[in-house]
């Protein structure tokens, strides 16, 4: 691929070389780190040098004083272990295939200026959608989406359809109203009198299709702050739509049909609990159960669990928030996966969402989540962590020291570059995503993201979609066709990105190996099915 002109994000790309121990010299001004050593630990479903010695032989080197004839070689030696600090191996027709893969990205690199910014967006970069390396994106065993939020992780064509055909839908076009473009199901208590039925104000002009498109895009074209609100406005338009039982299941039946069809195995859904009312709770999930059971039939191998998730901050207490986690702990042993074999449950783990810079910092919890009740709860802690460009956002240590098995987002970690040896030593995933970050305005250029440090510095990290109905056109593949042209990526590094996921999820163990080996055939026939592409 040829190099593309860096125009934006550089106090990002300044910041994660400092962390990860390079000295920099800046109009003159030297700032110098300690380095840090290469870590010897490789995350899981990746493969490490044969031994420290090889380490410590091909890294014995000082800066200017490599002998010239071995110039060359020592170079192609750092490269190499470089290389096998992150990556997978790959099989002669693997090779095959990643040799095509390089071909994908230099044709649909053709399709960009210099400037530009590689990514699909409600419409945006049609041209791509004809390239063999989005065909290949959408082919792709995927594995697992583990941070996915209610149904948001529907494709927007999707929900569109359902809320133009679905009777009695309603929407509120005064601009003057402070729920200007929220959408209600059919009428009840909750749907103000102002708000006039979508089929008719389709049907005589008043709003358009395309204007309801608009009204749900994130672009992300501001600061963080203020794409926030943009988001959180979006979630309002959404949220009431919820109300109604058959239009929640059908919605539910939507996102996770786009996942199947996409070739995703699993989904980990965060549903956020406002509520210490078990009844209530209970209720919350039963159109999503509804949605995945009826999915389920014409998808045996998919599997559907909910991380139960409440709010730090914003519209609730931390008395509240606390007392809707312990609620979840209480029902978690109630709700089981009825297409399995033997007890599994559905809800697999708990968590704190909303804005992070905005809400209740994470260590405000500490207590609860090292609480006895809490820890032998069984439920693992997968917490949104470090989703900040902050400088004394810490939120990542918390997660170690609470004892996170995977962490949302974890996009500031580069500023802390012990923390990334204890998250690696520990095997702590991140839970990286890409277009949300982008969207949501942490990074100007994707090409500047620091999951491809993590990467290469062999932490354990997954790709995963966020609110993906806001932000792109089909959940996790744009985030791959976006991590793969932004990030230079491998064939080996998107197959670790895949394996990870499914390793890195909260399944019974059982359920694991069972989808790590219908996954391994998968990826078996998609190598060689790309590789007929054309034969």
């Amino acid at each position: 691929m040829k190099t593309k002109a860096l125009i934006a994000g550089s106090k990002q790309v300044f910041a994660a070389l400092i962390t990860c121990g390079m000295a920099i010299s800046l109009c003159g001004c030297s700032v110098t780190v300690n380095p840090q050593s290469v870590g010897s630990q490789a995350a899981p479903a990746v493969i490490s040098p044969e031994s420290d010695e090889d380490y410590d032989e091909v890294l014995d080197v000082k800066s200017g004083e490599v002998d010239p004839e071995d110039y060359t070689e020592t170079k192609e030696d750092i490269l190499e272990i470089q290389e096998q600090i992150a990556l997978d191996e790959l099989n002669p027709r693997e090779d095959e295939l990643e040799a095509r893969l390089e071909k994908y990205k230099e044709a649909a690199d053709s399709l960009y200026t210099p400037d530009m910014i590689y990514g699909i967006v409600d419409g945006d970069d049609k041209a791509a959608k004809d390239t063999d390396l989005y065909r290949f994106c959408l082919d792709l065993p995927k594995g697992a989406d583990l941070h996915v939020h209610n149904y948001y992780g529907i494709p927007k064509d999707r929900l569109l359809l359902v809320i133009e055909n679905y009777p009695g839908i309603r929407i509120v076009l005064d601009q003057k109203a402070e729920d200007y473009g929220c959408l209600y199901g059919p009428k009840d208590d909750t749907t103000p009198d102002y708000a006039i039925l979508l089929s008719k104000a389709l049907s005589d002009g008043t709003v358009r299709m395309s204007d309801l498109r608009h009204m749900l895009s994130l672009k992300g074209v501001g600061d963080s702050r203020e794409e926030w609100e943009d988001m959180n406005l979006m979630l309002a338009r959404l949220r009431h739509l919820m109300y109604d039982y058959d239009l929640a299941v059908k919605l539910y039946e939507e996102s996770l049909r786009s996942y199947c069809e996409h070739n995703v195995d699993l989904v980990e859904v965060r549903i956020v609990m406002t509520t210490g009312d078990d009844e209530a709770n209970r209720k919350k999930l039963e159109p999503f159960i509804k949605a995945y059971n009826t999915v389920k039939k014409d998808y045996p191998d998919f599997k559907l669990r909910f991380i139960a998730a409440s709010a730090k901050g914003f519209y609730l207490s931390k008395e509240d928030a606390i007392a809707a986690l312990d609620s979840a702990i209480r029902i978690s042993s109630e709700i089981m996966d009825e297409n399995e074999e033997g007890d599994h449950k559905m809800i697999i783990g708990l968590d704190l969402v909303n804005e992070e810079d905005a809400g209740n910092p994470l260590e405000d919890y500490a207590d609860y989540f090292n609480s006895d009740k809490t820890r032998e709860s069984g439920l693992n802690y997968f917490f949104h962590c470090g989703e900040s460009l902050r400088l004394d956002n810490t939120s990542v240590l918390d997660a170690y020291l609470l004892g996170a098995d995977r962490v949302g987002h974890g996009f500031n970690l580069y500023r802390f570059p012990d923390i990334m040896e204890l998250y690696k030593d520990e095997g702590i995933t991140l839970e990286v995503c890409p277009m949300s970050n982008l969207r949501l305005g942490y990074l100007y250029d994707l090409r500047l993201h620091p999951a491809l440090i993590y990467l290469r510095s062999g932490l354990s990290v997954v790709l995963a979609s966020d609110d993906a109905v806001f932000m792109m056109e089909n959940p996790l593949v744009d985030d791959f066709y976006a991590a793969i042209m932004n990030w230079d990526l491998t064939l080996a590094d998107v197959k670790m990105l895949c394996r990870n996921s499914i390793e890195s999820s909260g399944l019974a163990e059982d359920e694991k190996q069972q989808l790590l080996d219908k996954w391994e055939k998968d990826w078996d026939a998609f190598v060689e099915k790309e590789l007929a592409v054309g034969e």
